[in-house]
């Protein structure tokens, strides 16, 4: 493997130890407390006591971790956590950004949708997380939406007393599927697991919700019984950049093949390879710039290709060789270094296609904590 970028290298200096609590998930109270808590156990363990009046918590695309705080009855603050150690950092100084409940991520940017409180209908918004503003999609048409996640059949919400309800982002357009279903009452938050793709919905509990019928089911208390009203899973995770462009049989897909943790390995898999080709494993910090160069790169006029993309900084590159079913292995050993810190994956491959060249989609990943 080549060494290290700087620009890599610079990202390693000074990142967080490597925890060993058995904790997958971390959630917020309304007292102001900050928990990890065990999805198997129901344990849970105290990670800092911060500021009182939370609601809601969501991973941007970015992976910081986001909340609303409440320092009057009628002013709310957007806060950063610290997953690792607890601490808190309010970007956006005073500015009121309203009363936000559920809170989640948006795969197209680094910002967040949530559902903003209003007594005639609640209100699905866009938050920026560079400038802080607030921006109105639609009302929603219900009144007590408490919860949203962005799950990988769609933006889900869930209200205190009807349950499950399906979102769509691009106009706020809500709905209840299940109108017979409304599950347990007065639930908080709700959450997709990365490691399996599984959403839960709880306050003092955690219930799976089974996103094709709306009905839950209950997989284990928390200890303490706390009032939770965010929460978020601290298990690694693989978000898709882009489409890949044609290897020798077929469009080049790549996925994440296993959960991992910092100190062992994350491994790679991408499909339609012309079998035996040689390729790299590219590794990157950056899924918006290469040196000063903006991502993604269409590389078609460079190299002949023909709708390819890079979508990662050239930073640390491995040769890979595609097996005889054309499939393309990669593996990287993640150093303690890195733990919980984002980084960016792609596959290249030499095979006969325009330009001698394919690229698969990126992948944005990162460790379990």
């Amino acid at each position: 493997m080549n060494e290290l970028h700087p620009s890599l290298a610079m990202l390693m200096l000074g990142l967080f130890a490597v925890t060993t609590q058995a904790q997958d998930m971390i959630g917020v109270v309304a007292n102001g407390d900050i928990l990890r808590i065990d999805s198997t156990t129901g344990a849970t363990s105290l990670l800092a006591t911060g500021a009182p009046g939370k609601n809601g918590l969501a991973f941007a695309r970015d992976n910081r971790l986001w909340t609303v705080v409440q320092s009057t009855p009628n002013t709310y603050h957007l806060r950063v956590i610290n997953p690792v150690n607890g601490s808190e950092t309010q970007p956006f100084g005073v500015a009121n950004c309203g009363d936000l409940r559920g809170l989640a991520m948006d795969l197209n940017s680094n910002n967040l949708f949530a559902i903003r409180n209003n007594a005639v209908a609640d209100e699905l918004v866009h938050v920026n997380t560079t400038t802080g503003a607030i921006t109105l999609v639609a009302a929603t048409g219900f009144t007590g939406i408490q919860a949203l996640d962005t799950t990988p059949n769609g933006p889900k919400a869930w209200d205190l007393n009807l349950g499950m309800l399906n979102v769509f982002y691009a106009t706020g357009a809500t709905s209840d599927p299940f109108p017979a279903i409304g599950g347990p009452a007065t639930l908080q938050y709700m959450a997709t697991n990365p490691a399996d793709g599984k959403t839960y919905v709880g306050r003092g509990t955690l219930y799976e919700l089974n996103r094709a019928t709306g009905a839950t089911t209950l997989q284990v208390a928390i200890a303490g019984n706390p009032d939770l009203r965010g929460l978020e899973f601290t298990t690694s995770r693989a978000i898709f950049i882009g489409n890949g462009c044609n290897g020798a049989n077929g469009p080049v897909s790549m996925s994440l093949m296993n959960p991992f943790a910092a100190g062992g390995t994350m491994s790679s898999a991408s499909l339609n390879h012309q079998p035996g080709c040689a390729g790299v494993m590219v590794l990157g910090a950056s899924r918006d710039l290469w040196g000063t160069i903006p991502l993604p790169m269409d590389v078609d006029p460079l190299l002949g290709t023909s709708g390819c993309s890079l979508y990662v900084s050239a930073d640390v590159t491995t040769t890979v060789i595609a097996s005889a079913t054309g499939v393309m292995f990669g593996s990287f050993v993640v150093p303690p270094s890195l733990a919980f810190l984002q980084f960016h994956v792609q596959h290249v491959a030499l095979e006969p296609v325009p330009g001698g060249l394919s690229f698969s989609r990126g992948m944005s990943v990162r460790s379990s904590l």
